[in-house]
């Protein structure tokens, strides 16, 4: 994919289909300017949140995909909650036939 910026390795959104999921995952852009292992917040919060949506076990609910999202996002130790990169993600489960829509 490409971003707004024309560098795909700058771009903070993804589409993933794994097993019986399909998700759209939008990086949120990070004012802060912080580099997370030379990547933007968004970029960081949007591979995150990719893998976590990849790890993810046939069959889970809502409750399940949020809670490996949020421990994907928590692996920024150095940051509180508040401060930690964010993503906005929808997951589609074809298992539960759901959409699941987190952030905003």
């Amino acid at each position: 994919m490409l971003g707004k910026r024309g560098d795909a390795a700058l771009c903070e959104d993804a589409i993933v289909v794994a097993g019986e999921y399909a998700a759209v995952i939008d990086g949120a852009t990070d004012i802060s300017g912080r580099s997370y292992g030379g990547k933007s917040g968004g970029r960081w919060a949007m591979e995150a949140c990719v893998a976590a949506v990849r790890g993810l076990p046939g069959g889970v609910d809502a409750f399940g995909a949020v809670s490996a999202l949020t421990l994907g996002l928590a692996a920024s130790p150095e940051l509180s909650p508040a401060l930690r990169p964010s993503a906005s993600v929808t997951i589609y489960s074809a298992g539960r036939r759901e959409i699941w829509q987190i952030g905003d």
